[in-house]
């Protein structure tokens, strides 16, 4: 959600504020869940203090937003199986290995529109395993993938 007036941050990621913004609050959406902090540092002897608060009317508004996104790229990946396939090489590039099921979730998708896509992609070349396995949810291991 690029066009969103929240800086969202992606999980185990740093952040940096930025000058000329208000180095004492920042509002920040979490990626997975949308839910919306408002962060308040203070510096006091040279120790920094922070604070977080939860913003429950920003956090609803955020996560109808996310949830109109995802509808509208599940419509044109329903449309467009190169789309599909688009999204998840972006996908691999950006988070590095992991499952079909992991990058389903990772997009926004079901595994069931994502399994054919990685075989597609296995088949031309563009991704491979790693050999290592990893159980998905509905108990069986399944292969991570990397770049091919």
């Amino acid at each position: 959600m690029r066009s969103s007036r929240y800086e969202q941050v992606e999980d185990g990621e740093w952040w940096l504020f930025h000058e000329g913004r208000s180095n004492r609050r920042c509002k920040i959406a979490c990626c997975d869940c949308g839910l919306v902090h408002q962060f308040s540092i203070r510096l006091r002897a040279g120790k920094v203090y922070m604070q977080a608060n939860r913003l429950p009317k920003e956090t609803g508004g955020f996560r109808a937003a996310l949830k109109r996104q995802k509808t509208e790229k599940g419509s044109l990946m329903r449309k467009n199986p190169s789309g599909l396939r688009n999204l998840a090489l972006a996908a691999l590039k950006r988070m590095g290995p992991m499952t079909a099921d992991e990058c389903a979730d990772t997009i926004g998708t079901t595994p069931l529109s994502l399994r054919p896509r990685f075989s597609e992609l296995r088949r031309a070349g563009r991704i491979g395993a790693t050999g290592l396995l990893r159980r998905n949810a509905s108990g069986r291991d399944a292969n991570v993938w990397r770049l091919g």
